[in-house]
């Protein structure tokens, strides 16, 4: 099973439809995962990114990068965003 909670990572808009992206985290390549972080330069990433914000930014990066290529995912439809329209009133 698919994780199906309410916080997609991707949200695309096209055609009216919100797509999500989801994560099948039951399928995930966990030892991929921990050798990727295990041999990454963690040192050098933070050296170059001076301030907590740039240092977040870059640590995401790497986190969700190791996400997109170690998770297998699915996209699915989320709701339909066209025009609403109200029941008339027959009263």
């Amino acid at each position: 099973m698919c994780d199906t909670s309410d916080t997609p990572y991707h949200v695309t808009e096209g055609d009216g439809y919100v797509t999500c992206k989801r994560y099948c985290w039951k399928d995930a390549d966990y030892k991929g995962m921990s050798d990727y972080l295990s041999n990454y330069d963690w040192n050098y990433l933070f050296s170059k990114n001076l301030t907590v914000e740039k240092m977040w930014s870059a640590f995401s990066e790497v986190i969700l990068d190791v996400i997109d290529t170690h998770v297998p995912a699915i996209t699915t439809p989320k709701s339909y965003q066209g025009k609403k329209t109200l029941p008339k009133d027959n009263t």
